[in-house]
């Protein structure tokens, strides 16, 4: 039985998600057309998969992470706009619409970052733009928990924004 002592778990930095290329991806899987769920091969800048220098990773990104965020951004408005618009035409006071529509948006974003991130490493907007999401620790898919931190920890950064 192999067990780490608590100066070992102390030193393992917690994992974080980073955006890249799905080219780089498909390159390192080996198999073309097909994304392995193993981890990418290859000698690692600091060990940070997706850091800025990472070889195994060298497709220009930013661009499209702000067209991808753009493109989720405007999914997620526009479910809320046709949720609070449903509402509305069905005779629904507008302080009912607007809570509907806030609901809507909020639901949208959640299960579009969350669950369809989950099954498929992207949300809409980063496949269109050739993205997808991985682990910087070892390279393979998201976690759930990673990405229900991220997508909370987004709320929050929004809300603070909001109130500051």
């Amino acid at each position: 039985m192999v067990t780490t002592s608590n100066r070992d778990r102390s030193t393992r930095r917690a994992a974080d998600l980073v955006v890249v290329r799905h080219r780089d991806l498909l390159r390192l899987s080996g198999t073309p057309g097909l994304v392995s769920s193993r981890t990418p091969r290859g000698p690692a800048a600091g060990g940070v998969h997706g850091a800025a220098r990472d070889p195994r990773y060298p497709s220009p990104r930013e661009l499209r992470k702000v067209l991808s965020f753009a493109l989720d951004l405007v999914l997620h408005l526009a479910i809320g706009v046709g949720v609070a618009a449903a509402l509305l035409r069905a005779g629904q006071p507008v302080v009912v619409g607007a809570a509907a529509g806030l609901a809507g948006f909020v639901v949208a974003s959640a299960v579009h970052r969350i669950v369809v991130q989950r099954l498929t490493s992207a949300t809409l907007g980063k496949a269109v733009t050739g993205l997808r999401i991985i682990r910087d620790d070892t390279g393979g898919p998201a976690t759930t928990g990673l990405l229900i931190m991220q997508w909370v920890f987004g709320v929050i950064l929004i809300v603070a924004g909001l109130f500051s």
